[in-house]
């Protein structure tokens, strides 16, 4: 006789949270690939209740200190280092962050436009992450990949600020291309950084070819592993000579939703790139001295950090059917 099969603690979790969520039954029946009668048996299951939350440590920012930390904030493009700074504080960045996010009155902003999201891509970004709701181990075998940007005078991060809610968002001139900058392809696996290049003038077809050829192909084609590539939809990498490349050399190409980079972790790792190589606001008289900068905090990427943002790819996929195919938070 067959017995049931156990259901994981995040499975469960999940048919519990569609219930909560009030989604119809045979939406609930797709969104997992459970049978009904297993949704109504995990139903009549009691729902295991989180721990109570531990007492901490108190907090580093209170009372005078803190009311001056949201003073400092209030009314002008500032960051937290530079809060920190001005107030001769002996605190880290993410205590300040934190204190901040818990104000209502603040929200950490970027004056920078989105790309648009028409029903259209959000539906096919809400299937995109249906199908892929309860990849794993599968997430590992994914090669991420993207493009950047750097300025010598600063990165276009540092128009992120503390708005007070109560006032205009603000809005920013700067300097054509930054002063001068260079362009950065990067890609990482899950057991590490896999290679970061300089490109020099515009990507095109046939230089992302030979790049493909210098370090994807040779790297997919000689593991065990079964990788698969990630790019995004940028022309030079999608159109039919390229689609054709890829096939030709057997190499598997991730299927990618546009206007999606909340979904690339390679976003998330550029953040942390940045922090370190623009820290202190700091600038650069040459090219050659950003690049050296560059290289070495790539050389210098904690696996662990990695491997948090292949941890995160499930909770991505989560946030995006949550939302029906809006943009999250990552």
């Amino acid at each position: 006789m067959p017995t049931k099969k156990n259901l994981s603690e995040n499975e469960k979790k999940l048919i519990f949270k569609y219930k909560d969520e009030k989604l119809p039954m045979a939406q609930i029946i797709r969104l997992t690939g459970k049978s009904k009668s297993t949704i109504h048996r995990i139903w009549a299951q009691k729902e295991v209740k989180p721990p109570a939350p531990r007492p901490g440590r108190p907090p580093l920012l209170k009372g005078r200190l803190l009311k001056m930390v949201i003073k400092k904030s209030k009314g002008e493009r500032i960051t937290c280092r530079k809060i920190i700074g001005e107030l001769n504080l002996n605190v880290s960045h993410d205590t300040v962050s934190r204190a901040l996010r818990k104000n209502d009155e603040r929200s950490w902003d970027k004056m920078k436009p989105s790309p648009h999201l028409t029903e259209e891509k959000k539906k096919i970004r809400f299937q995109w992450a249906t199908d892929r709701i309860f990849w794993k181990e599968e997430w590992e075998k994914v090669i991420f990949s993207d493009e950047k940007k750097f300025n010598l005078d600063g990165p276009d991060g540092l128009n992120y600020y503390w708005h007070d809610k109560s006032l205009p968002v603000k809005t920013f001139s700067k300097r054509q291309c930054g002063g001068g900058s260079v362009m950065v392809w990067a890609a990482f696996t899950a057991q590490g950084t896999l290679h970061l290049e300089f490109i020099e003038g515009t990507m095109t077809s046939g230089s992302y070819k030979k790049l493909m050829e210098r370090i994807i192909v040779p790297f997919v084609l000689n593991s065990d592993e079964n990788f698969i590539y990630q790019q995004d939809n940028a022309s030079v990498h999608v159109n039919g000579e390229m689609r054709g490349f890829f096939e030709g050399k057997g190499v598997p190409v991730l299927d990618w939703p546009s206007c999606s980079p909340d979904l690339n972790p390679m976003e998330n790792l550029w953040g942390w790139i940045v922090q370190k190589v623009y820290d202190q606001c700091i600038s650069y008289r040459s090219k050659k001295d950003l690049k050296n900068a560059i290289l070495d905090t790539w050389r210098n990427i904690p696996l662990n950090l990695l491997k948090k943002y292949y941890v995160s790819m499930q909770k991505r996929c989560h946030g995006i059917i949550k939302s029906l195919g809006e943009r999250i938070n990552y």
